[in-house]
């Protein structure tokens, strides 16, 4: 068993990906493959030079280990890629896939912390010498802020597909709406067809969702459902014979 440990930053219970249990198990997968140092690796008869944060993949054997179909698999890491989490470098043998971010949240220290830390130092002075400097103005301060309250800050998107993007809010929202993870993603699939297909371009893909393609997903869903008359029972199928005078 290999040795070592990895880093799981709390902004991850903020990601989309937190709430597929088999995209978080594949995440997860991935870190723990991923190299904490540089060094090389034999391949067959290839010799390979893997840096920080990246690792050898192989669809099949990966599915093996993670006990998922290659297929499943695929997709998982492909919307991985999507959302920027990390690149896949293939060729005609194996691929190479490198961690976006690994410095920043897997190397040595606890820089994110650090970061975090030094910000609110800065910001503990910065409030400070505002308070010394502004002490005699202190109600024309107040009546100011009352103007200069900033907007909201835009929440982050993510990619859950190459041309569909959402919120983390809107992301549940939607899922709720819709019932199961699995008509969501058919509802990003259409949309993203379509944008892919004719060029288009959305202000909000959410909107989108709610405007049109939930309609779409409920007509093709009509569709596939059988008719009156398949759905009849034999008992009814029998009777119905007996009727006509088909028996």
């Amino acid at each position: 068993m290999a040795s070592g440990y990895i880093k799981l930053h709390r902004c991850l219970l903020d990601n989309p990906l937190f709430d597929n249990e088999n995209l978080l198990k594949v995440w997860v997968w991935c870190l723990l493959k991923a190299s904490h140092k540089e060094h090389e690796q034999l391949v067959g008869l290839q010799k390979v030079i893997l840096k920080p944060g990246q690792f050898v993949f192989g669809r099949d054997k990966a599915a093996a280990e993670l006990k998922l179909h290659p297929s499943s698999l695929y997709r998982y890491v492909k919307k991985l890629e999507l959302s920027e989490s990390l690149v896949i470098q293939p060729n005609n043998k194996f691929s190479i896939v490198t961690i976006e971010n690994w410095v920043f949240y897997q190397g040595e220290g606890d820089q994110p912390e650090q970061q975090n830390e030094q910000q609110m130092n800065n910001k503990r002075t910065t409030n400070e010498q505002q308070m010394n400097t502004n002490k005699n103005v202190k109600n024309v301060k107040n009546v100011k802020n009352k103007d200069l309250n900033p907007p909201p800050p835009l929440q982050q998107k993510f990619k859950y597909a190459e041309f569909v993007s959402l919120t983390n809010d809107e992301y549940s929202s939607l899922v709720a709406k819709l019932g199961s993870e699995e008509r969501f993603n058919r509802c990003v699939e259409i949309l993203d067809n379509y944008k892919g297909a004719n060029g288009k371009r959305y202000k909000s893909d959410y909107r989108a969702v709610l405007n049109w393609v939930i309609a779409r997903l409920e007509e093709e869903e009509n569709k596939t459902r059988p008719s009156p008359v398949q759905q009849k029972s034999v008992a009814e199928q029998s009777l119905d014979r007996w009727v006509n005078g088909s028996d």
